[in-house]
Formats: structure tokens, C-alpha cells, sequence
């Protein structure tokens, strides 16, 4: 497989076409109809709308790009009396040093010009890149890359040039088999899933079934920790393992990479003081944007409640252990 990158952050891409296209957006609204993946409103607002269809999304288009992008998380290392504290704050969340922008232009660029590429917002995103061979589910529902485990952020592009061409121009970067024809639930699981039940052990709230079904978003730290208000009574406070998002799934998943988190993000006392106050002003802004990677003003607004909350969770669950 080609290596290549853009602005040092590894990209693979690999391409659907209409037939292959067609299939997976019949999948998708079978398990939509299904009744397996949540009910829950926050949920299913993740997923309102989503299709695989060219006719419903892009009728001009001929052909999806689907990409996957390297991503690290950070530790935020807090200084605190009676010593630092670390945080994960895990992969594919906050700000990335390479735009959606940068990445449609570096794909606009392999293409050649007179080539249409437009931003695909409304594709289930982990559904394309099992499809497209770049990916595999693993059982906790997140989807794991050959050499880049759970790394990376999807995204997708709708084109006017056919797969066909593309694929006879450029290297297509899939590492798993497409499914073709009729596909059972268990083929676009990784293979090492039938023997292992790791993370359906590891989970705390049993959100992780021990088939191939759909995660219970309903029961996921996740979904609960990504938006704001409170948590709910059953969920137990020991669970709390990250500044958003939960790790427990990964860390215990045998196909999770080995540099999950490449850089430390030093903080002092003073700051974090700041972000557990959840209050507005320079010294809390720039610490909040110093923790998620991004000084973009909408996301600082975001992620100011969550982050005080958050680690204000953290570090109860880790006077517990």
C-alpha cells in the first residue's frame, strides 16, 4: 500500500461505485429497519437523514471517496497539589491540523482538474469504509483500520468520475474484502471478533452486546459525556475514564494501535481551575483550547461545559479507584 500524507497525518482513501453504493444503502436501511440500533433521540439525531443512495444525495455523482485520515489524542497533564493528574482526551476529537477543506484538495489534486468533488455530510460515514474495504466493525461498534487501529477520522466525498476510472488511475488504499452480494452482519466484523469478547466484558454500562448486534447508544458513556447536562442516575461514576468519549472498549481491544496517544498537553493548577469553573475569559478559553486542539470560537463555546463537567467527573471517579 502507498503511504501518503497530508501536513504529516497519514490519509487512505478507497472508492464506491453505484452497484457497490446501491448494496450498501440497502444494508443500511435494513438495519435501520431493524429496530437494533437505538431509540434514543440524541442518537438517532447522529443518523437523521443518513443515506448511501447517488439519486437521494448527489444525483450527479457517479462515485463515493471514502477516507480515512490519521488522528492522535493527547494526555492533558494537570498539575494539582498532591501530584499531576492525566487525561486522555482520545482520538477524533477537537481540532485536527488538516481541515476536511485540505483533504478535499489533496484528493481534488490526485483527480486533475474538470473532476466535480463535493463533501458527502449526510453518509453513514463507518458503514462506507467497512464497504469500501478500508475498515472493520469491531464489536464495541467502532471501526479499526489495518496499522492504524482505531486512529483516525472518516470522511467522504461524492465525485462525477466513475470508480472504475478511478480505481485504473489511482492506488485504491482498501485492506479488508468488499462485500459482495449478499452479506452477513458478521463478514464486515473484524476476524479476530469471533474469539474475543474483550470489550463486551470491559464495558460499564453493558452497552457492548455479546453478538453482532448494535451498541445500546442508550447505555454508552458517549453519548452522555459528548453533550450537556447531567448524567444519568444509573450510570455508575466510576465509569468516567476521559476528558469526552470513553476509552474502556479500546484499551482492552487487541486490535487497538499502539500510539493511541502521541503528545502531552501541560496544564497548571491554576488552569485547571479555570476549566472546572466552566467560566468565560482568557485564561479558561485559551487552556480550553490548548485541551481540544482548536481556538475556532464555536468550538471553545462547545466544549466549555462539557470539558468542566467532564473532569469534574474524572477526578471523582479517580478518588474512587
Amino acid at each position: 500500500m502507498e503511504i501518503r500524507h497530508v501536513n504529516g497525518l497519514e490519509l487512505r482513501r478507497a472508492f464506491l461505485g453505484a452497484d457497490e453504493l446501491g448494496a450498501a444503502d440497502a444494508y443500511w436501511k435494513e438495519v435501520l429497519a431493524s429496530g437494533r440500533p437505538s431509540a434514543n433521540p440524541v442518537f438517532r439525531s447522529y443518523i437523521e437523514g443518513f443515506s448511501l443512495a447517488l439519486m437521494e444525495q448527489a444525483p450527479w455523482a457517479r462515485s463515493l471517496l471514502v477516507v480515512a485520515l490519521g488522528s492522535r489524542g493527547r494526555i492533558l497533564r494537570f498539575e494539582r497539589e498532591g501530584g499531576a493528574v492525566a487525561v486522555p482526551f482520545p482520538p477524533n476529537y477537537g481540532g485536527s491540523p488538516v481541515s476536511r477543506e485540505d483533504v478535499r484538495a489533496h484528493l481534488a489534486e490526485e483527480l486533475g482538474q474538470g473532476c466535480r468533488l463535493e463533501a458527502a455530510d449526510t453518509v453513514p460515514l463507518k458503514l462506507a469504509a467497512v464497504w469500501a474495504g478500508l475498515a472493520r466493525y469491531g464489536r464495541n461498534g467502532i471501526c479499526y483500520a489495518p496499522g492504524m487501529g482505531t486512529s483516525f477520522r472518516l470522511m467522504a466525498f461524492w465525485t462525477d468520475a466513475p470508480a472504475e476510472s478511478l480505481r485504473g488511475g489511482l492506488s485504491d488504499d482498501s485492506a479488508a474484502a468488499r462485500p459482495n452480494g449478499p452479506v452477513s452482519r458478521e463478514s464486515l466484523f473484524l476476524e479476530r471478533c469471533a474469539g474475543c469478547s474483550a470489550c463486551v466484558r470491559a464495558c460499564p454500562t453493558g452497552a457492548i452486546p455479546d453478538d453482532y448486534g448494535c451498541v445500546d447508544a442508550a447505555r454508552c458513556v458517549s453519548l452522555y459525556n459528548e453533550v450537556e447536562g447531567g448524567f444519568p442516575d444509573w450510570l455508575p461514576r466510576s465509569a468516567h475514564n476521559s476528558a469526552i468519549g470513553c476509552m474502556t472498549c479500546q484499551r482492552c481491544c487487541p486490535e487497538a494501535g499502539a500510539d493511541e496517544f502521541s503528545a502531552v498537553v501541560h496544564f497548571s493548577a491554576a488552569e485547571l481551575d479555570a476549566l472546572l469553573a466552566g467560566a468565560r475569559g482568557p485564561e479558561a478559553d485559551a487552556a480550553i483550547a490548548r485541551a481540544v486542539g482548536s481556538d475556532k470560537e464555536d468550538v471553545v463555546d462547545s466544549y466549555r461545559p462539557v470539558l468542566s463537567r467532564n473532569l469534574r467527573a474524572f477526578l471523582d471517579a479517580r478518588a474512587m479507584a
